[in-house]
């Protein structure tokens, strides 16, 4: 396999596990608004970090 490919895998992967683990935990799960129709949690913050990095 390509070796960025290998890479953008791994992030996938450990994003994944990010999500899993916060599923299991849904009462620490927040939710931010951004703006009008724009909401942001901390889990998609933290998989966006375990994405960044593994890149």
């Amino acid at each position: 396999m390509h070796p960025m490919l290998n890479i953008a895998v791994r992030a996938a992967r450990n994003a994944g596990q990010v999500v899993v683990k916060a599923f299991s935990q849904p009462e620490n799960i927040e939710v931010i608004q951004k703006g009008s129709n724009d909401f942001v949690t901390n889990v998609d913050r933290d998989a966006e970090a375990a994405i960044n990095h593994t890149i």
